[in-house]
């Protein structure tokens, strides 16, 4: 059986030792970005199934004379049969790090009040992760971020290219590890290459002397500067003061590098979070400006590795550098010899470099997944809550996407709700309950910048009316709180010939006007009062009735006027008690213009204009000190004052729409 051992590279998989045995690899490495390598193999079985290395770990060993070997390792992702070569079957395989397995994970998801690096791990715990989160910076918590329709794999990438973190691997015999980084600090020098010659062409691929062979500068003109700014409602006392804007200049080389950039929305909520942002976006423009590229056969070279170039011809670019990307191309032909020589070990890679002196950034390039239109979700809030807002009116709402299981104050952020109108302390107030569903919109089409702009209904939550039997009704209807049985209720009907408008309060009813208020009724008006009708009136009572006024009192009627007392009756006046009739004044005067009576059974006194009538079975005149009659003259009384109401002033007529 051929056999790997002594030879300067070799291929290990979970088939055997050696099941297959290495023939050559083209592959790429990246900071912040996916590795690949494409490996050429050979077996003397030609029988391997597919389902037996699939997603099986798989590593390369390349040797370096008088140095430690280099390591390549990865899952196997793809895997063919290809054919024959003399005595051995041949096989394609692709080998990619477990990071490759986020692709294959499409999530709608929500986290809360976590950092970047929070949400980063927790995505990578659910995979065969190995990683070391080598950073120096710090995070603040996002207080709402969604990973919504996009792979695991686009959601972390994308929070790390805005927050200025990539990431390379470390490979060894039978195992990788992702290092999450944001500066140099998490960098080493290459194995056994932390300083490397400059031999112009002398970087071919056979194994001599390691040197770098060709070095290419270049440079590309850049945004100069960079802004971005963006709108906070919890810091709109007023515009200025709501938009927290920042800026961040590149100083240029250049001649006639005076672009600037703004951006908006720039994904930030503080004035200190948008000089982060900003600056982190600059510095990732800033690493694209000026690169170095070259092609060397050193087998150490790897994304994430630093190294310093010496014997160029140009002194300045002696210097430190961090590389960022990497090609290699690998052959090992010692297993059918050509022509009768075996080839060896061909080792070739190009790379790509950064001055030290320059920070890192991934550019920004993974999409922010964009809601285009709205979306439905029910309010949700904490246990036994059937109201749960905050001082600005937000809810919080369960998508229909979200399998979490959260229902209750913690399943999202809050929500701003958008009403009618609003100002400031004054406008319409809808706050939507637990348990309704709502049409929520998204701010720019950013799934982190929810707001509910409606509520809907559905066969849990039925009208008010049964339609399409009352289709004709527009109303209002709230619902008592906390299982109250009521509600209260604004409605119009437009009907032809049964038009209304129908207010019903479930319970009390204020009004308070401010001016005057006025009322037109065309026909009929009926009040009818269960309990007390209390009325008070500051100023004076006008009341006109063009008809007859008709009263029925079950009690007692009672009066305290504190002036005069005028009433006046057109026709006859009647006053009848079941009782008493008491009159009491100083003076009372009885006038009559043609004739008083006053009886009691059969007796009377009779006043008429010609005289005076006593007539009784009895009458009897007892004077305690004296008694006058006299016949001789008359001695009149005075007259009794007529009365003279005050006519009631008409009232205004309410406006009929017309005016």
């Amino acid at each position: 059986m051929t056999t790997q051992k002594n030879r300067p590279c070799a291929v290990s998989s979970p088939l055997g030792e050696d099941v297959l045995l290495f023939a050559g690899m083209n592959g790429s490495d990246e900071l912040g970005r996916l590795s690949e390598y494409r490996l050429d193999l050979l077996s003397e079985s030609d029988s391997i199934a597919l389902h037996d290395i699939l997603g099986q770990p798989m590593g390369v060993r390349i040797d370096r004379p008088g140095s430690n070997p280099r390591h390549f390792h990865g899952y196997v992702t793809q895997f063919a049969h290809t054919g024959w070569r003399g005595r051995f079957a041949t096989y394609q395989a692709t080998l990619n790090h477990w990071l490759w397995f986020l692709t294959r994970a499409h999530n709608c998801r929500v986290f809360q009040n976590k950092t970047v690096v929070e949400i980063i791990k927790d995505v990578f715990s659910e995979y065969p992760a190995s990683f070391d989160a080598s950073l120096s910076n710090t995070y603040e918590a996002l207080p709402y971020c969604v990973q919504y329709r996009e792979t695991d794999f686009a959601f972390v990438s994308r929070l790390m290219e805005s927050a200025g973190i990539y990431y390379f691997f470390r490979q060894d015999a039978s195992s990788h590890t992702l290092v999450l980084a944001d500066s140099y600090a998490a960098h080493n020098t290459l194995d056994d290459a932390g300083s490397i010659r400059y031999v112009p062409g002398g970087a071919g691929g056979t194994r001599g002397i390691e040197c770098i062979g060709e070095w290419t500068l270049q440079g590309a003109l850049q945004t100069h500067e960079q802004s971005a700014a963006d709108f906070n409602f919890e810091m709109a006392t007023n515009r200025e003061a709501s938009i927290p804007l920042a800026q961040a200049a590149l100083q240029s080389s250049f001649e006639n590098a005076s672009a600037a950039r703004f951006d908006y929305p720039g994904g930030f909520s503080t004035r200190a979070a948008a000089e982060t942002v900003v600056r982190t976006r600059m510095e990732a423009i800033e690493a694209r400006a000026q690169r170095v590229s070259g092609r060397s056969n050193v087998c150490a070279i790897s994304p994430g590795g630093l190294f310093d170039l010496f014997d160029h011809p140009r002194a300045d670019q002696n210097t430190h550098y961090l590389v960022t990307g990497a090609r290699y191309a690998i052959s090992y032909g010692g297993y059918e010899p050509a022509g009768g020589a075996a080839e060896g070990l061909l080792f070739s890679c190009t790379f790509d470099a950064l001055d030290s002196t320059h920070a890192f950034r991934t550019p920004l390039t993974t999409p922010r997944p964009s809601i285009r239109g709205p979306q439905t979700a029910f309010v949700t809030g904490n246990t036994d809550q059937e109201i749960w807002t905050d001082q600005y009116g937000r809810v919080k709402v369960r998508f229909h996407w979200d399998r979490s299981g959260v229902s209750d104050g913690d399943s999202s952020c809050w929500v701003r709700v958008a009403q009618s109108f609003a100002g400031k302390r004054w406008g319409a107030l809808f706050v939507p309950r637990v348990g309704q569903e709502v049409v929520v919109e998204f701010l720019d089409g950013d799934p982190d910048r929810p707001l509910v702009t409606g509520t809907v209904y559905n066969a849990g939550m039925m009208p008010p009316y049964a339609l399409p039997d009352n289709a004709t009704r527009t109303a209002i209807r709230s619902d008592s709180f906390k299982g109250g049985d009521t509600y209260s209720e604004l409605r119009f009907d437009d009907k032809g010939g049964s038009e209304q408008l129908f207010l019903f309060a479930g319970r009390n009813q204020d009004n308070t006007v401010k001016n005057d208020s006025l009322e037109s009724v065309g026909k009929d008006r009926h009040l009818s009062v269960a309990g007390n009708h209390y009325a008070k009136v500051a100023g004076d009572r006008h009341d006109t009735v063009q008809g007859a006024h008709n009263g029925k009192i079950g009690g007692t009627l009672s009066f305290d006027v504190t002036g005069d007392t005028q009433h006046k009756s057109g026709g006859n006046l009647a006053l009848s008690a079941g009782g008493r009739i008491d009159l009491k004044a100083a003076t009372i005067t009885l006038e009559a213009d043609q004739m008083l009576t006053l009886k009691v059974g059969s007796s009377t006194i009779v006043l008429a204009a010609d005289g005076v009538s006593i007539s009784g079975t009895t009458v009897a005149i007892v004077g305690s000190a004296m008694v006058n009659i006299n016949g001789g003259g008359a001695n009149s009384g005075g007259s009794a004052q007529a009365a003279a109401p005050q006519a009631p002033d008409a009232p205004t007529e309410a406006d009929d729409g017309t005016r």
